[in-house]
């Protein structure tokens, strides 16, 4: 999950045919794919995702905001751009391996094709027992902010922070 500077080429041990990850019931995990404009300019690099799991996509400008959507804009010769996915397993998502497919398809070529292998685990993960505050919405805190701030942060794999304030006190309270 390593951000990608603008200009980065990948070697050609760090391009891949599959993409694959694990998570337990009830559980959000991300990966992040990268677009390289090697040889030339790509216009509208639009990634579409199959898969029986429930999947968010965001895609990557000016290096390091995300925006909602499957649809990056145009990518100059050279220049990278990245797109992160997420994928949430329900209660009910059957354990064992979820096969799909990601297809990166660019307005003016060929599509690219990478396998999917999505691993669910047969359990659900405890509520964790401690809290960590490292995220904090922008412009305050009222009520509406921070529930955006915490359904994004499930939604990108950190489920650890709960609810820290009240008029009481200033300490973890479920």
């Amino acid at each position: 999950m390593e951000l990608l500077g603008d200009e980065y080429v990948p070697s050609r041990a760090a391009i891949v045919e599959k993409v694959s990850c694990a998570l337990a019931r009830n559980e959000y995990e991300s990966l992040q794919i990268g677009v390289h404009a090697i040889g030339a300019e790509l216009a509208d690099v639009r990634l579409e995702v199959e898969s029986d799991l429930e999947v968010k996509v965001y895609h990557g400008i000016e290096g390091y905001k995300l925006l909602d959507g499957n649809v990056a804009g145009g990518l100059a010769a050279g220049k990278n751009s990245n797109f992160w996915l997420t994928f949430h397993a329900t209660r009910e998502t059957p354990a064992g391996m979820h096969a799909g497919r990601i297809r990166i398809k660019p307005a003016d070529h060929e599509e690219t094709v990478l396998d999917l292998e999505i691993q669910v685990r047969p359990f659900v993960l405890n509520r964790p027992r401690i809290s960590i505050g490292i995220y904090y919405p922008q412009g305050g805190g009222d009520d509406q902010k921070w529930m955006a701030a915490f359904k994004d942060m499930a939604e990108h794999g950190q489920t650890s922070l709960r609810r820290c304030w009240t008029d009481r006190d200033n300490y973890g309270v479920p």
